[in-house]
């Protein structure tokens, strides 16, 4: 994890990041590889994103990790951006909103799961193709599945062209050949709500 120039912190396994802002940075919080970590309460703003880096960038597997209830608002970068689908790990209540992407999935084949999170208003400055979630494929062999039912796009109508977010699909996905699967639908129709709890 990082969220300054300086060394970055190290934590153990099973250990909590909670309520910290990362603001003004290349990267917000840098994390992995910790089995076990949790990820809650933390904030991610005008971060840069310099280096090809999210706000809230997961590098390494997080094998049994939570991440939950995190925002990311108004990067020059993908709020989030997951390197790794290998293992499984929890992705929920988390809202990227006002970034250039919303949730970056990149990865050589695996599967993920983005449960109930906010991902909407991303990519309005001309970067990332209003893409609430982009998703990139970079084996030639292996499949990508990435689940991401009941998030909230912006409209109750589920992902599409603002003022919702897209998922996937042309402009905001690709594949290198391993082929890409992708499930939103059911949908949240309702805005989940935003944390930190004092964030408007």
């Amino acid at each position: 994890m990082c969220g300054s120039a300086a060394s970055p912190a190290r934590l153990t396994k099973g250990a909590t990041l909670k309520s910290n802002i990362a603001s003004d940075w290349e990267v917000g919080f840098f994390v992995g590889p910790r089995e076990g970590l949790v990820l809650t309460g933390n904030l991610a703003r005008r971060n840069t994103g310099v280096g090809g880096g999210g706000a809230f960038d997961l590098v390494y597997p997080l094998s049994g990790g939570v991440v939950t209830k995190n925002t990311a608002i108004a990067n020059w970068s993908p709020g989030f951006q997951i390197w790794d689908a290998s293992v499984a790990f929890t992705f929920s209540k988390n809202t990227a909103l006002g970034n250039d992407i919303g949730v970056e999935v990149r990865a050589l084949g695996g599967a993920v799961t983005l449960s109930k999170n906010n991902l909407f208003g991303n990519g309005d400055r001309g970067a990332g193709a209003n893409c609430g979630l982009y998703i990139d494929n970079v084996s030639g062999s292996a499949p990508l599945t990435v689940n991401a039912t009941g998030n909230f796009w912006g409209a109750a109508t589920g992902p599409g062209a603002n003022p919702a977010d897209l998922a996937g699909g042309a402009g905001c996905s690709w594949d290198s050949g391993g082929g890409i699967t992708l499930t939103t639908a059911p949908v949240a129709t309702t805005k989940q709500p935003l944390y930190p709890p004092k964030m408007k």
